[in-house]
Formats: structure tokens, sequence, C-alpha cells
């Protein structure tokens, strides 16, 4: 074993090398020695700082050109100004409005064309049973698409263990708001055909919902100018159903969900911008968020 005279040396001779060779290519780099490699990575902090003198501060014409410099700079710092502003005037503050600069009325439009299209399409495409519902199909309308999602919503308020008990006209267990916004094989009618993209690119796993992502993206800068403290984490929403994109991690509360990584503002927790995990894949997708 090198005593530790014989490694100083070594090391001295290392970099002197290093520092004088003309040849800055990635060809002429062999690598640390495998035989001291402890040793190889620690060289800069063991090395004596006569090796770093003014002789060896050497300015390289090509380094200069790429806009690089030997002389001590110091960043500035500008301060930060505004911040935690809206950017469009509301009228009201109750929660449909703000749900509408998000999700506005041109955006149900497209999920109608969307959903109507997959309907004609699987019309067309499939035998239909002589009592299946798809025989009472009609193209939805915006309006009714927002009743549609106002039953959606309010299915995670009130918890019933089958869908159809939404409807039940039991006395004890019947909720009437249900069948009186719409009715049930409607209500199934357009759940069974919901589409909001038909994009068949199969190496985005989230194809489907990717006019949404985009959509929701752009309007979070839109909408507020978030202040200076921003914190980016992960998020779980929890899900135990069928998906493929679902993670299971054993230390979080909800074991079983869907993973993001959001970049939120501090203080209110105002989400400006999220990625969905969906495994490993190139994201092609992520410029599209930010675009005018």
């Amino acid at each position: 074993m090198a005593s530790d005279s014989e490694d100083d040396v070594y090391n001295d001779r290392f970099v002197r090398n290093l520092l004088d060779s003309d040849d800055d290519s990635d060809d002429s780099f062999d690598g640390f020695d495998p035989v001291r490699p402890r040793r190889n990575y620690n060289i800069l902090l063991e090395t004596p700082l006569s090796v770093f003198g003014p002789e060896n501060n050497v300015e390289i014409e090509a380094d200069r050109e790429a806009g690089w410099t030997g002389n001590e700079t110091f960043s500035t710092v500008m301060s930060f100004n505004g911040g935690g502003t809206l950017n469009v005037e509301m009228d009201s503050h109750n929660p449909n409005d703000y749900m509408k600069l998000f999700i506005d009325n041109d955006f149900f439009e497209v999920m109608c064309n969307e959903t109507n299209a997959y309907a004609t399409n699987r019309m067309a495409n499939q035998e239909l049973a002589t009592h299946s519902r798809m025989r009472k199909w009609e193209d939805v309308t915006p309006s009714e698409m927002k009743v549609f999602f106002t039953l959606v919503i309010a299915m995670g308020l009130v918890y019933k263990s089958d869908l159809d008990d939404y409807w039940t006209t039991d006395y004890v267990t019947e909720t009437p708001f249900f069948s009186r916004s719409m009715s049930r094989d409607r209500f199934l009618n357009i759940l069974s055909n919901f589409h909001i993209s038909t994009d068949e690119d199969r190496t985005d796993k989230l194809r489907q919902i990717r006019p949404m992502i985009i959509r929701t993206m752009q309007r979070f800068s839109e909408v507020y100018i978030p202040d200076e403290n921003l914190s980016f984490d992960e998020a779980t929403c929890p899900w135990k159903g069928r998906l493929n994109i679902k993670v299971y991690n054993k230390n979080k509360p909800a074991k079983f969900g869907v993973k993001l990584y959001t970049v939120c503002e501090a203080g209110s927790g105002y989400c400006l911008g999220y990625d969905i995990y969906a495994g490993r894949q190139e994201n092609r997708h992520a410029p599209d968020y930010y675009e005018a």
C-alpha cells in the first residue's frame, strides 16, 4: 500500500499534469486511477494551494468567447415587486365563479363535442342489444354536461355503495337531488361515453385528459400572480381503482393513488403548475403547458 508521502506526490503530479495539458478534449481524459479511487475524488482538497497559483490562472480565448472569465463577479439579486394579485375582475365570489376561471364554457363545448363524437362512432361500430341504453342516446349539450359534473361532485359528498343507489326511491336512503337533476339512464349514458380527447397517441398515457391539463396549466398562471415564496413538492390523489399510472407508497397516509409534482404559493396553497406522474416516459408535452 502506498504511503501518505507517495500519495501526496502522486496527487500533486496528477493535478499539475491536468492543469498544464493543452488538450482539453474528452478523449484525452483517461479517468481516475482505480488503485486510488478515494484519493482521486478528493484530489482538489488534498493538493497544496501552490498548485493553483497565479501562473496557472490563464484565461483561454475560447472560454472568453463563451462568456467565461477569471474575474470575480457577483450576481445581482433583484427586489421582488408585486405578487398575490388576481388578474381578472370578479362580480361575485361564490365557488361556481371560481371554477369558471379555469373550466369555462368553451371547454364544456370541447367536452360535449368529443363525447358526442365518441358516442356516434360507438353506435356505428357496435351491435347494440335490444334494450341497450345507447339506443336512447341524444347528443349532450353544455348545460347538460354542467349538470352531469354537478352530480359527479355531489357523489363525492354523499357516499353510497352502488351507483344506482343515488336514484333509489327507498324511503330511508332516497336522495331526491339526483333524480330531480337527471335521470339515471341519462347519467349512465353520458358517463359511459364521456371523452375529453380522442387522441390515439399511445406513447402518452395521459392523452385522454391532456387537453384539460394544458388548459388548466395555462389558466393557473393567467388568473393569478403569486407571492415571492413558492413551494415545490409531491402530492397524492388517493385512488384504489384500476389505473395503470397508480402508484403505491407504504409510508403515505393514502398508500395508493396518483402522484403529482406541484408548484404552489407557500402562503395560500394556490397551485401554479403540476405534472402527473405516469411512469418513465419522455414528457414531450411539457412545453405546451406554458404556451400563450
